[in-house]
């Protein structure tokens, strides 16, 4: 994928021409910056990194900025703001302002995504967390939320909230929270608690993190265990099948 050129706007604007303006830089960042494997990164994803690490923001905020809404109840962003949205993606804080910025190589830009998520693997606990939360994944590819990993815990023995939870991964209670929080933590993603206590621990492999942990589910451990009895040729052909419908309903439901 080549480098693609931001769209120029003028030096004095008003402020629905500048709020089009920021969504159509925004939009373009969302639309250049893809996986390896072509998908685009989420609104999620923005929102969480952000959370994690800056002010706090929300999945309609950056939805509104995406569509320029410019009613009272919309504020035109700030400058942290945008600031914020701008080292998600790895370009220049002057992104979102200069009148005429570089070009976005959206490849480039990935790998910078990836070797940071890489990096909080040796970072603070509210870095390492992160990168539990980004790497190790449901089926719909959407993280786990902050509510199912509570429930997990309290559900097997543990105690802990959901809100406890989110203030861990913003840096709220603190870099060093209790080894005992951690090791719930832990248990959920289905990993060792050394990950939080070693200087550089290994890295993790999500795809099959996100299906120990699917496997808890007994009908899930059941069609694995049916679909391991049938030959290479069936399991084929059952792969395909269940590939077309997950398709067709992504499909069904994408507006």
């Amino acid at each position: 994928m080549l480098s693609t050129k931001v769209k120029a706007v003028p030096e004095v604007q008003s402020q629905p021409e500048a709020a089009q303006g920021f969504a159509e830089r925004l939009n373009h960042l969302f639309a250049a910056a893809r996986r390896a494997d072509g998908t685009s990164y989420s609104v999620d994803e923005v929102v969480r990194w952000i959370n994690a690490h800056r002010s706090p923001t929300s999945r309609d905020r950056v939805a509104t900025l995406r569509r320029a809404d410019t009613s009272q109840s919309a504020p035109e962003p700030d400058p942290a703001e945008a600031a914020a949205l701008a080292e998600f993606f790895c370009v220049s804080p002057t992104y979102f302002t200069t009148p005429e910025p570089a070009a976005v190589d959206g490849p480039l830009q990935d790998r910078l995504i990836q070797q940071r998520l890489a990096d909080y693997r040796a970072g603070t606990i509210p870095q390492r967390l992160y990168y539990l939360f980004t790497t190790i994944v449901r089926a719909d590819k959407r993280p786990y939320t902050t509510a199912e990993v509570a429930r997990w815990i309290n559900s097997n023995g543990g105690k802990i909230t959901t809100v406890y939870i989110q203030k861990l991964l913003t840096g709220e209670r603190g870099k060093n929270p209790s080894e005992d929080y951690l090791r719930w933590i832990s248990r959920f993603f289905e990993i060792d608690v050394r990950f939080f206590l070693e200087e550089r621990p290994v890295a993790i492999d999500g795809l099959r993190q996100s299906a120990v942990i699917l496997l808890r589910n007994r009908h899930i451990a059941e069609l694995v265990q049916l679909y391991a009895q049938l030959t290479p040729g069936q399991q084929d052909a059952v792969h395909g099948l269940i590939t077309k419908i997950v398709s067709d309903n992504a499909a069904e439901n994408t507006p």
